[in-house]
């Protein structure tokens, strides 16, 4: 009976150990732990994974990015962003897909024995590894601040890595390889502006593409292959600050300049005009890539602060500057006071806002349609100093049982504010408000499209001078 019992448990053993396979990884001798066999069939381990029970996938591959210099965390079996991070880097100094997850190609590559220790390419200045979502900080600042100044970003800058900072990286990046190639931030081809894909070498002993061998008899003569052309990797347009990207935007080594651009153009160069111009406060319209009357106004503007030749074209000696520390904001050296003067015309229905330039308010920088009062409820007429913005972003009028978005005073309870609404809600909009807009309409308020109420909102503050005539 014991023998018996002794065959049935070794039976269930041997059926229990073969459905579990594992490889015992080892390198330099350090043991770095068993993957389940499902890694090895494929499978990926991202971020979220984790080992439970005697697993040790996360942990093993943690260590051996330790050991590799890619990781400083010590292993806990946890694969969160610091992980992927790491796991990144190493992929790309492999040339392998930067997705951070570990596929079967990058662990076939992290734990072969000729792994060399972390190059150095993900370190940079103050130990910088990478930056993306999440990342806060100087060097964030750092790449914010380049990234408005370069035309690719309109966002303040606050130091922490956020959708907008990824986006704004996404597109320079995407703006480099097309213009200057795959390895534009390389730091060894600092002189090589045009990377072209290249062919491997063929060495003088190996026959050339077309010759023929004839030691051997003709029939059995062979025509040497022509070599395949080995290209370079794409260039990850993901949005991540790598240590070669930032080591390259913070040396001044992106060209600002490309083309020359003026009115009737349209594009990423136009698009990239309107956002530095509008970073120093000269543009104020819809950034749409489009060279129109405002950009070119705009443009022309710069050039009489910058005290350049005002042709409202941007040609390369404007654009060295704009897109540059030394660029003039349009507030540089003017008088402390109000930026804006605001200029409502009951006639035309139009709101009109000024500039501040020169110790004079004669640039019109943006033009809003309105609905003044209708005849019976004018709108008074006058010079006012508002006392600002009115509650949060909805205003409830009690005696019409509406709501509007962005009340900003004009004079007593005479207001700018949006078009109107039957609750708190965008869903309950009042369409007949806005199809009034450019009509006497109101109580003798001035309604406006939301994003022009959002926008005085935005610019203006208590103490601004409103002229309604």
């Amino acid at each position: 009976m014991r023998r018996v019992c002794l065959v049935l448990v070794l039976a269930m053993v041997v059926a229990l150990f073969s459905g579990c396979r594992y490889a015992i990884i080892e390198s330099d001798s350090v043991r770095i732990g068993r993957l389940p066999a499902a890694l090895a069939e494929g499978s990926i381990l991202g971020p979220g994974s984790r080992d439970e029970g005697d697993e040790r996938a996360v942990y093993g591959m943690q260590a051996r990015l330790m050991q590799l210099g890619y990781l400083e965390d010590e292993p806990d079996g946890i694969f969160g962003s610091g992980t992927a991070r790491a796991l990144a880097a190493f992929q790309r100094a492999k040339g392998l897909d930067p997705s951070g997850k570990l596929t079967l190609d990058t662990e076939i590559a992290l734990y072969s024995q000729n792994n060399d220790p972390n190059p150095g390419e993900g370190t940079g200045e103050d130990g910088l590894t990478v930056l993306n979502s999440g990342s806060f900080g100087t060097e964030v600042e750092n790449v914010q601040r380049l990234l408005r100044t370069y035309g690719f970003s309109v966002q303040e800058v606050s130091g922490t890595y956020d959708e907008a900072t990824s986006e704004a990286v996404m597109a320079i990046q995407e703006y480099a390889v097309e213009r200057y190639g795959t390895e534009f931030d390389d730091p060894g081809l600092e002189d090589e502006p045009d990377l072209l894909p290249v062919t491997t070498p063929i060495p003088e002993e190996i026959l050339a593409a077309g010759d023929i061998v004839i030691d051997e008899p003709l029939e059995y003569a062979m025509i040497a292959p022509t070599p395949e052309p080995t290209l370079r990797p794409s260039y990850p347009v993901d949005g991540t600050v790598s240590a070669n990207f930032y080591n390259y935007l913070v040396s001044g080594r992106f060209p600002a300049y490309h083309q020359t651009v003026q009115a009737g153009d349209e594009g990423i160069e136009v698009q990239r005009l309107q956002n530095r111009l509008s970073t120093l406060e000269y543009y104020y319209d819809v950034l749409d890539g489009h060279f129109g009357r405002m950009t070119e106004t705009a443009l022309k503007v710069f050039q009489r602060r910058n005290n350049l030749q005002q042709t409202g074209i941007a040609d390369e000696e404007t654009q060295a500057l704009l897109y540059s520390d030394a660029a003039v904001s349009i507030d540089s050296g003017e008088p402390v006071g109000m930026p804006f003067y605001l200029k409502v015309s009951i006639d035309d229905q139009r709101v009109y806002v000024y500039r501040l330039v020169d110790g004079e308010y004669d640039y019109l920088v943006r033009t809003m349609i309105c609905s003044t009062g209708a005849y019976g409820h004018d709108t008074p007429k006058g010079v006012f100093t508002s006392t600002g913005r009115r509650d949060g972003r909805w205003h409830y009028f009690v005696e019409h049982k509406c709501w509007a978005q962005y009340a900003f005073v004009i004079t007593g309870n005479i207001l700018f504010h949006s078009v109107l609404y039957s609750d708190n809600r965008e869903s309950t909009l009042r369409e007949s408000s806005v199809y009034n807009l450019g009509h006497r309409a109101s109580h003798g308020c001035v309604r406006l499209r939301v994003e022009d109420a959002k926008w005085i909102c935005t610019h203006c503050r208590s103490g601004q001078k409103i002229e309604v005539y």
